[in-house]
């Protein structure tokens, strides 16, 4: 899903950015079926594109089942201040905190 190529298949940038889990699902479900065991696709946050995701299609586990995949490390977004700057550099798009309350 990051080939440039996709286009050819009708996919946009839009299928990265939206927020209908039912539609991403529904993807999943066609390429699976289709015979792929994943895809590779942007993050709606990632704007500079130059790191890729990764989905892949297999049954799902049990809740709390880790399946022997570890966790190496875990970055909390607002502490990202390289994502926070690029995306108001590249979009003008600022976050900022949230107010207190009144």
């Amino acid at each position: 899903m990051t080939s440039n190529a996709a286009i050819g298949f009708g996919v946009t940038a839009e299928i990265f950015t939206t927020i209908d889990y039912n539609l991403t699902q529904s993807w999943a479900t066609a390429l699976c079926e289709a015979g792929y065991d994943g895809i590779r696709y942007w993050a709606r946050h990632e704007v500079a594109r130059t790191a890729a995701c990764v989905a892949l299609f297999d049954l799902g586990g049990e809740p709390g089942d880790d399946a022997g995949h570890l966790v190496h490390k875990t970055e909390n977004l607002i502490e990202c201040a390289q994502l926070w700057e690029n995306l108001r550099d590249q979009t003008g798009v600022e976050v900022v905190d949230i107010p207190g309350s009144l």
